[in-house]
């Protein structure tokens, strides 16, 4: 349990008309473009603030040590099977919690996936009962522009599936709409990559045997199928 004023950054509203003139605005449809009017705001250099993990008293501590002396019971015997134990309140986190992320990608029920204020992919909760909350800095878009000065662009991630339809919310699907707008008068060559090396987590990366198989619909979409212990299709429309 964490406790902390998570909001301190909301805003009411976030109106484009910081970032591009209303001019440029009308070039393109608005609700892909433009952040959303509630949402929070950091900048790309900020660092996250930490939340304070609660305490309990000595009181609390002496009523939870037979609570306690079963769980360290639990997590030792599921050690000695080469397991790791889902809920092991005796090992501390490498990354610990903070108010960095936003509403997980993923389905209700299929796993989730969390995006930093940075854009970095976190808080991997693919794999039952195991959350890895490291960041993985292999997965990630990157924008290259030949020039500098007079672009800005926005990155929207949505979730195709509907509030009403259980069927469709638990599909663990995810759209990142990307919009570049060149405000300059020159114009400007802007490439987006996207690089996917880890799946579930941690350090899987390294454990090799990854394939990557390309494909191609008869609409014209076409992807990688990411050949992992958790297989992902990613697919690309421009």
């Amino acid at each position: 349990m964490v406790s902390s004023n998570l909001f301190h950054c909301t805003k009411r509203s976030w109106p484009p008309e910081e970032y591009i003139s209303k001019n440029t605005l009308q070039l393109f449809d608005f609700d892909s473009a433009a952040p959303p009017e509630q949402a929070w705001r950091r900048r790309l250099n900020s660092h996250a603030n930490l939340l304070k993990e609660f305490s309990v008293t000595f009181r609390e501590a002496i009523q939870m040590v037979r609570l306690g002396i079963r769980l360290w019971s639990y997590v030792r015997e599921e050690a000695s099977h080469g397991r790791k134990a889902p809920i092991d309140p005796f090992t501390r986190e490498s990354c610990k919690p903070s108010a960095s992320q936003g509403v997980p990608l993923g389905g209700m029920g299929s796993g989730s996936i969390s995006r930093g204020f940075r854009g970095e992919f976190r808080q991997w909760q693919i794999v039952p009962g195991i959350c890895e909350s490291s960041p993985v800095m292999a997965n990630q878009f990157s924008i290259f522009i030949s020039r500098d000065g007079g672009n800005k662009n926005y990155a929207s991630v949505l979730a195709p599936g509907q509030h009403e339809g259980i069927g469709d919310s638990s599909l663990p699907t995810a759209v990142f709409v990307y919009t570049l707008v060149n405000t300059g008068k020159e114009r400007a060559k802007v490439n987006l990559l996207f690089t996917w090396a880890n799946s579930i987590g941690g350090i899987s990366h390294l454990s090799g045997d990854h394939v990557n198989e390309p494909f191609i619909g008869e609409d014209g979409v076409s992807g990688d199928c990411k050949g992992q212990p958790s297989c992902y299709i990613c697919n690309c429309c421009m």
